[in-house]
């Protein structure tokens, strides 16, 4: 959603250089070059921003796969840390696949967090909050951005007194949990 937002305001940017440009008055050569100077670096700060985006996202995704082969999974490290209530910032598909994931464990998502009129409907299995209602209290709320979750993460720290987890720290957690059981093992052995 906030790259469509980002790609527009680029186009616009884009779109006001040209008409201005033709009206000639208006915009100086520095102006000029300031301006394409600014489009270029809002088009490269994008860039970078869905790069990670998709390098975050397939780290998470594949290192769950993974997990999940080994039978490590998210509902069983949740519980091995008290999280049984829980709510999910974002549900996109991240947070749809967290959803499906918790559906039939000992997890509960009491709810979801998200303003985007373009959430699935969970046939009423899933309440979907949006930034202005009343949160209910829960043992955790993981967050499912793959990147600019800080000021989410602050946020909803002055909504919870519980722990705010973005789903990346979550599996990068539940791998080094892993890996120290692993290495564990092989010392017995």
């Amino acid at each position: 959603k906030d790259s469509v937002n980002v790609h527009h305001m680029i186009n616009s940017l884009k779109e006001m250089r040209q008409i201005l440009s033709k009206t000639g008055d208006f915009l100086s050569e520095n102006n000029k070059s300031d301006l394409d100077q600014y489009i270029k670096l809002r088009e490269d700060t994008e860039l970078s921003m869905q790069t990670l985006k998709e390098r975050n996202l397939l780290f998470v995704m594949k290192t769950w796969l993974d997990m999940r082969n080994q039978g490590m999974k998210i509902a069983s490290f949740l519980k091995k840390h008290q999280y049984l209530h829980i709510a999910v910032y974002g549900m996109g598909n991240i947070g749809e696949s967290l959803f499906y994931e918790l559906h039939n464990s000992d997890i509960r998502i009491d709810y979801a967090i998200d303003s985007s009129s373009c959430v699935k409907d969970f046939d009423e299995e899933l309440t979907v909050l949006n930034w202005t209602d009343e949160f209910p209290d829960v043992d955790a709320v993981i967050v499912t951005m793959m990147v600019g979750y800080d000021d989410v993460i602050r946020a909803l720290k002055t909504r919870f007194k519980r722990p705010i987890i973005t789903v990346y720290d979550l599996i990068l957690d539940m791998q080094s949990e892993l890996l120290a059981e692993t290495l564990e093992m092989q010392t017995l052995h």
